[in-house]
């Protein structure tokens, strides 16, 4: 169990409780989490993933402790990091580069997207096949969506460029 997975209990548990005082400005358990929860999405759109340093420069008040509990809930848990299902696609004998993001979704908060540049003929099922069948991903890391691209965009260094591919700076293709 993670720090992350505890705050989401505590939501759970006592969701009107107050979990953060700050002067007059206080948080319930629910708030902190849901707060904490958009916060990390955040995070991860600027690129802050598991095993990341990051340093909070900011005084003792409610947006620290905001951020701080954004950060375990993305040290840990059942959260899905990009490299983690990235690896697993890279393996295809198919796939020549690969991005993973997180796109909106209304029921679960995200959803695994995968942009895949092909190496020869490929389909989103045959991925998928890959995906359940390597033993190395859980079913809920599994890309839920597959893009075929021409490139994955990066910095000169070699950087993959996420935000890029969030904002629709892609070529589709047909394997």
């Amino acid at each position: 169990m993670t720090l992350g997975t505890l705050l989401e209990r505590a939501a759970l548990r006592r969701p009107d409780a107050e979990a953060v005082v700050d002067g007059r400005r206080r948080l319930t358990y629910a708030e902190l989490d849901s707060r904490a929860t958009a916060a990390a999405q955040g995070f991860a759109r600027l690129g802050v993933a598991r095993g990341d340093r990051v340093l909070l420069a900011l005084r003792n008040h409610l947006e620290h402790i905001v951020a701080y509990w954004a950060l375990q809930k993305l040290s840990g848990g059942e959260n899905i990091h990009p490299v983690e299902v990235e690896d697993v696609l890279a393996r295809h004998a198919a796939v020549k580069d690969v991005a993973v993001i997180g796109e909106p979704d209304g029921k679960w908060g995200e959803r695994v997207v995968a942009f895949v540049v092909p190496s020869g003929a490929l389909t989103a099922e045959t991925l998928d096949h890959h995906c359940r069948t390597s033993g190395d991903l859980a079913s809920f890391k599994r890309p839920r969506r597959f893009v075929f691209v021409s490139e994955i965009p990066k910095t000169a260094s070699g950087k993959i460029l996420r935000r890029l591919l969030r904002d629709g700076h892609y070529t589709e293709v047909r394997p």
